[in-house]
């Protein structure tokens, strides 16, 4: 599994906001209305890293 910080940069840049952490502990900060599709993303983003062999 990536990192958590990781996970949390990519979706929170795909809504116009930024993230930053460590392996197992992460933050973002994310425009308001944007919560719903940085859950998406971040969810995405998982789904795809575990359909990998």
């Amino acid at each position: 599994m990536p990192p958590l910080s990781t996970l949390f940069e990519d979706a929170a840049s795909c809504v116009g906001g930024f993230g930053d952490g460590h392996k197992v502990a992460a933050s973002a900060v994310i425009p308001r209305n944007k919560s719903k599709d940085f859950i998406r993303y971040f969810e995405s983003t998982v789904a795809n890293f575990n359909k990998k062999p």
